[in-house]
């Protein structure tokens, strides 16, 4: 007859063979309990963050992430986080695709975009006016604000328009440091932003960005 008994040796010698199986199921099920826990965590109200779209240069999200920590705590109390996000993925048509995806998604508080773009996203009707706002917006010295105008298409209800659309980052060329190439580009809204008076307030931030650190020229030509 068998026996089965369960006994100190037999105990030991299962947990010596079994051992793995055991640790890779505790790991396991501490992997699954993370993700169920992220895919139901609610997200952030979009009143409640300030989500920076960069379709312009190759983003540092080192220095973006230190940027984003600084324009949080310059933020109302009631936001709860600042993010960069690369728009670019190295082939025109992608970014584009995922453009419009985010828009389709109402994504984004504020865009960081070259002027075709620019063009292109105002003629569509796609961007918040921002005419009413400018005084809001701090310049950089010798900034040529009318190339913030664009034209907008004729709708059903309203004629075909010219209007500030964009805030132009030429002279901010401390944006290359976080990896974004200012020459051309714009700040610009997006005409379902929730978020404008924070966005504003990071836009400010951006904007003072007018000159590069010697400390970041040096490590360049290291």
């Amino acid at each position: 007859m068998i026996d089965l008994k369960l006994n100190k040796r037999r105990l030991k010698n299962h947990w010596q063979y079994s051992r793995i199986s055991y640790i890779m199921a505790v790991i396991i099920a501490l992997m699954s309990a993370n993700i169920i826990f992220s895919a139901t965590e609610p997200p952030i109200p979009a009143n409640e963050q300030v989500n920076i779209q960069v379709y312009v240069g190759a983003l540092d999200y080192q220095t973006s992430d230190l940027w984003a920590q600084d324009i949080l705590a310059q933020l109302d109390e009631n936001q709860k986080e600042v993010v960069f996000v690369s728009g670019s993925l190295g082939e025109a048509m992608q970014s584009m695709e995922l453009l419009y995806a985010r828009f389709a998604a109402q994504e984004g508080t504020m865009l960081i975009v070259p002027d075709d773009l620019f063009r292109l996203l105002a003629q569509q009707g796609a961007l918040l006016p921002l005419g009413d706002l400018a005084d809001r917006f701090a310049l950089p010295p010798d900034t040529d604000s009318i190339l913030g105008y664009a034209n907008v298409d004729a709708t059903d209800d309203t004629p075909a328009q010219n209007l500030l659309l964009g805030i132009p980052l030429d002279r901010c060329m401390g944006l290359y440091e976080a990896g974004i190439a200012p020459e051309g580009a714009f700040i610009c809204l997006p005409f379902y932003c929730e978020n404008v008076d924070n966005a504003i307030i990071a836009a400010n931030y951006l904007l003072g960005k007018t000159e590069i650190s010697q400390e970041w020229l040096e490590r360049q030509y290291q």
